[in-house]
């Protein structure tokens, strides 16, 4: 995989949901960052091009979601490019890339970039 990333990549082992209409797979998170998210299910079946509804629950009153592109597929791994979410998904992944990073001004420099 091309390591050349514009975006701070965060290893996440947490659980997401991959939504589409009536179509409901679950999916392991293998990474995430500002601009998208990668993610590992044996049993997605999804098409390329199309927009899925991507959530994670970070805790029992906490669940982040986006607005999702499926952009490529590796196997059982599916890369989503994030087109649109709501403010407060946004501010909890903002904070959790924060607070995992060494230079948490390196996060608001990336969100600058988004913005573009």
């Amino acid at each position: 995989m091309d390591n050349r990333r514009a975006f701070t990549r965060l290893n996440w082992d947490i659980e997401a949901e991959i939504l589409q209409n009536d179509y409901l797979d679950r999916a392991e998170v293998l990474d995430i960052s500002l601009k998208g998210v990668l993610l590992n299910s044996p049993s997605f079946s999804g098409q390329m091009g199309e927009f899925y509804i991507i959530t994670m629950a970070l805790s029992s009153e906490v669940v982040i979601g986006f607005n999702a592109q499926l952009i490529h597929q590796e196997n059982t791994n599916f890369g989503f490019k994030f087109v649109s979410q709501s403010l407060d998904s946004l501010s909890h992944l903002r904070s959790l890339l924060e607070f995992n990073r060494d230079d948490p001004d390196t996060i608001q420099n990336e969100l600058f970039f988004l913005r573009q």
